[in-house]
């Protein structure tokens, strides 16, 4: 039984990187944590077997992406490459969590596209 519940949510957590960078709280002796903004990216109402359904999550996925990456200036040159660092590595580990090939295909047809901007 437990193999036909099918995953119905994936979170999405900023990257490494960007805990490093902006997120890191100094450590007092009382501190020991650090904040790592999240997504939750709920997909249960969705057939991910059918174009309609992948698009609309990959779709989900990249707000999602944008979203916990979205304290760098992506206006500012050099914080925007951490944005962009940030959002590809949210977008992926959020694609690979899915582990379906519709989504995956639609990943690699957008990585694809953008290496050859």
């Amino acid at each position: 039984m437990s193999q036909l519940i099918r995953k119905t949510s994936v979170a999405l957590f900023a990257t490494a990187f960007s805990i490093a960078g902006m997120y890191a709280i100094n450590a007092n002796a009382d501190d020991s944590y650090a904040y790592v903004p999240h997504v939750v990216v709920r997909y249960g109402d969705l057939d991910l077997s059918t174009d309609y359904g992948a698009t609309a999550l990959y779709q989900r996925l990249q707000s999602a992406s944008r979203l916990v990456c979205r304290a760098f200036d992506k206006t500012d040159l050099s914080q925007r490459a951490k944005w962009n660092a940030c959002y590809q590595q949210a977008l992926s580990g959020a694609v690979n969590k899915v582990n379906r090939e519709t989504v995956s295909a639609l990943y690699k047809k957008s990585a694809s596209k953008s290496s050859l901007s």
